[in-house]
């Protein structure tokens, strides 16, 4: 199984690729509402549904206001809390192995050299890994802020070269309330792990 998650790129991608063991292909391709289902290299249109009924936004809005006035409904509903419960538990069981693998594209990239000027893919897994650890931690990145992104990444990486023993002078440095963040980061603790595995 092989899985790639980002919230930035040039064009939306949202396509899941299966291919089973009899032979078979099955393709779920999202990037366009209502979406494309292909099976064996046949399109599978949505039997028009999505040109008569209501949107999906706009349909969880109007069930939603529909439970409101009978509470029976509410306990029906696909997206009551209840039932959305192992959906919680997938994403909590993904979210370790997404980090594992997105470490070790990050110690690889460490490796290459790559700048992290710009729209960097090592400024984009910085800020997707340790931003949530920061958000636990009380800290914040503002988001528009992409001088502070650079700065921020920028002292990940210095955090990374520190703890595998390397001298590296910057005129970068983090502010302090990231410090601490960052000598910490189990995100940088797993890029520093597959960085000193690498020749």
């Amino acid at each position: 199984m092989e899985g790639s998650f980002g919230r930035r790129a040039a064009a939306r991608v949202r396509r899941i690729e299966l291919s089973f063991v009899d032979g078979g292909f099955a393709e779920l391709d999202f990037a366009q509402e209502p979406g494309l289902a292909i099976i064996d290299g046949r399109s599978n249109p949505d039997g028009g549904s999505w040109e008569t009924e209501l949107r999906p936004l706009a349909a969880v809005h109007t069930a939603f206001l529909d439970q409101l006035s009978d509470a029976s409904a509410a306990m029906q509903s696909p997206i009551a809390a209840g039932r959305c419960v192992n959906t919680v538990r997938l994403a909590q069981d993904i979210r370790p192995r997404v980090a594992t693998l997105e470490a070790r594209r990050a110690a690889k990239l460490l490796k290459s050299g790559q700048s992290i000027d710009g729209e960097s893919e090592w400024l984009h897994l910085i800020l997707d890994n340790l931003g949530p650890e920061l958000a636990q931690l009380g800290a914040r990145l503002v988001s528009s802020d992409e001088q502070a992104h650079r700065q921020f990444a920028d002292a990940a990486r210095l955090e990374v070269f520190r703890r595998a023993g390397m001298a590296v002078s910057s005129a970068t440095t983090a502010p302090a309330e990231y410090k601490a963040a960052l000598a910490a980061s189990p995100f940088l603790g797993q890029v520093f792990e597959h960085f000193g595995k690498m020749a």
